[in-house]
Order: C-alpha cells, then sequence, then structure tokens
C-alpha cells in the first residue's frame, strides 16, 4: 500500500497565517485593558491589597506583573582579548581623550 502524505511537503517554506515576531493582539489588549483597570482604580486597589495576606498580595502583584511589563532574559556574552596592551599612564589618559571628543 501506498503511504499518504498529509500537509505540506518537507522543505516548503510556511504560507499564510501570522508571520513571526508579530505581536498577538489579545495579549496586547488584556496588557492595555489592565493598566487603564489598575490606573483609573489605583487608589482601591492599594487598600484591597493591605487588606489581603502578605503571601496573597505577593501572589497577585506577581500575577499581575506577567501582563503589564516584559520578563527578563539572561543574556551571556564571552568577550576575547586578541592582544594586549600595555600603556603608562599619561597614554591611557591621551587615549581617553581622543575617545572622549570622538564618541
Amino acid at each position: 500500500m501506498n503511504k499518504k502524505t498529509v500537509g505540506r511537503p518537507k522543505g516548503t517554506p510556511k504560507t499564510g497565517g501570522r508571520k513571526k515576531g508579530t505581536p498577538n493582539k489579545i495579549t496586547q489588549s488584556v496588557r492595555e485593558w489592565i493598566n487603564f483597570l489598575l490606573d483609573k482604580n489605583r487608589i482601591q486597589f492599594e487598600k484591597d491589597l493591605l487588606a489581603v495576606e502578605p503571601k496573597d498580595r505577593l501572589n497577585i502583584l506577581i500575577k499581575l506583573l506577567e501582563y503589564t511589563t516584559p520578563k527578563m532574559q539572561s543574556v551571556q556574552t564571552d568577550i576575547e582579548f586578541i592582544q594586549e596592551v600595555e600603556l603608562s599612564k599619561e597614554e591611557a589618559k591621551e587615549l581617553l581623550k581622543e575617545l572622549e571628543t570622538e564618541y
């Protein structure tokens, strides 16, 4: 028996749909709504937060921060020095002045 394949053949590019990197409209609208809600009800929200247990208060803030601030990611950088140069203090000061005027 011959096997029938479903979908596009291997190696053909994806067509249609959302392009890579396009922001999710729903997520953006939820962020805007939460920011608006917190901004308009800030005083009441602060009072309500003080009324709950510290552990619950922290959980609420963590959940809200997920919608309002981007998650930070660690970045690792490797720096390799190609050539070591020894400079006198005067040479270093002169080089620093040149860099400051240039940039």
